[in-house]
């Protein structure tokens, strides 16, 4: 995965990264055991000693991929620079290269459709824990005169949710990613003129 390089040097790590070049190649579906541990150099024995199948192997792809988005935005919005700037990078670190990577896929819809079925509950984790790294942030610049929520009458958690929320919807509008992109930079002009005082 292009935005999901290793955490840390482990075969757990390649494994995941193989299986998400091989997915998307061959589509979920069609990929074996064998397709994996061909790609992660290793043999299927091998292979089975860290997961025990491909929906496990999915499982682990879709934690890592929030665990790393979380971090990911969290020290883009951790810069100097307006609001827009601010969220124009952490939407873009949201929904960035490894999103291009499945909307440019034939098998992208096939592997986004997985977190909705094998993975929804590490899916809705990952969604929630995103949300609170925008969250920290509004408060943060809420203690500090640049954002301004009063007029929502809403929680900077509240608020974090409909970003998220809207971005999700932007992800799941079926644009090229060149389109996508123009959108996403839209919205974080919207967002950060709504909520800068």
């Amino acid at each position: 995965m292009a935005e999901m390089a290793p955490i840390s040097d482990t075969k757990a790590d390649n494994i995941l990264l193989a299986a998400f070049d091989t997915f998307r190649t061959y589509g979920f579906r069609r990929t074996t055991m064998e397709d994996i541990a061909r790609a992660a150099g290793m043999s299927r024995a091998a292979l089975y000693i860290h997961f025990k199948n491909k929906e496990d192997i999915q499982r682990g792809m879709t934690k890592a991929y929030y665990e790393q988005v979380a971090a990911r935005v969290q020290v883009a919005l951790a810069q100097s620079g307006t609001n827009q700037e601010l969220l124009s990078q952490a939407f873009a670190e949201h929904a960035g290269e490894t999103f291009k990577i499945l909307v440019d896929s034939p098998h992208g819809n096939e592997l986004l459709d997985l977190q909705n079925s094998v993975s929804l509950d590490l899916t809705r984790a990952g969604q929630a824990r995103v949300s609170a790294v925008y969250a920290e942030w509004l408060m943060r610049e809420q203690k500090r005169g640049r954002v301004d929520l009063a007029q929502f009458n809403q929680s900077p958690s509240e608020v974090a949710e409909v970003m998220c929320l809207a971005l999700y919807g932007l992800k799941s509008s079926k644009l090229s990613y060149e389109r996508f992109v123009e959108r996403r930079n839209l919205l974080a002009a919207a967002f950060s003129k709504a909520i800068s005082p």
